[in-house]
């Protein structure tokens, strides 16, 4: 039997459930009418990772229950309705998506391990792009393709050039310079064998 109460993952997944929560209750995703069954999943999300924190089940066993499954499965439908709304800034969306990714994943996650990076998606991109981030000395933006997607990456390693590899690891979002870091950190790998 497992202290889940001081679980830092159960900790992380409902400070975020109540982050979105909360800013949906201040009308920061939309109107109340464009929100409203978005507010009443998170109340119960909410709720159910309440729940969850005194389960006092293993790894194994936290992994497969239906608090588990209900979080993976309902955090990316309201992920996709808080979508709709067109007006949401670079910073929002991207928050969303690092939400959806993280609450899609966790069943995997909770199983890796006790710290948050076991919570935290981790894929080998292809580097498509690496130019020099504007307004700074010492970045490079580079452009990724992971997670089905083409990722912007802001990284300080200067010898990245497209055609190699890294590793891509969903983090929440952030703003450094003017730019959205897009979710994502990188560690660079040497290039992939032909």
């Amino acid at each position: 039997m497992e202290d889940t109460t001081r679980d830092i993952r159960i900790q992380y997944i409902e400070f975020l459930i109540n982050r979105v929560r909360d800013e949906v209750q201040r009308r920061l995703y939309g109107s109340h009418r464009q929100v409203g069954s978005a507010q009443k999943l998170l109340e119960e999300m909410s709720s159910q990772v309440t729940i969850m924190r005194y389960s006092y089940l293993d790894d194994e066993q936290l992994a497969a229950s239906p608090i588990t499954l209900f979080l993976s499965e309902t955090g990316p439908n309201v992920v996709a309705t808080l979508l709709e709304n067109q007006s949401l800034s670079p910073m929002q969306v991207t928050f969303l998506k690092f939400f959806a990714s993280l609450l899609g994943q966790l069943p995997q996650g909770l199983v890796r391990g006790h710290s948050l990076e076991a919570l935290t998606p981790v894929q080998v991109g292809e580097v498509l792009s690496a130019d020099k981030a504007p307004k700074t000395k010492g970045l490079l933006l580079c452009r990724v393709a992971a997670f089905d997607a083409t990722l912007q990456i802001i990284t300080n390693m200067l010898d990245t050039r497209a055609g190699q590899h890294m590793k891509v690891a969903r983090i929440p979002p952030s703003e450094i310079m003017g730019l959205v870091r897009m979710l994502c950190s990188s560690v660079k790998q040497n290039r992939m064998p032909s």
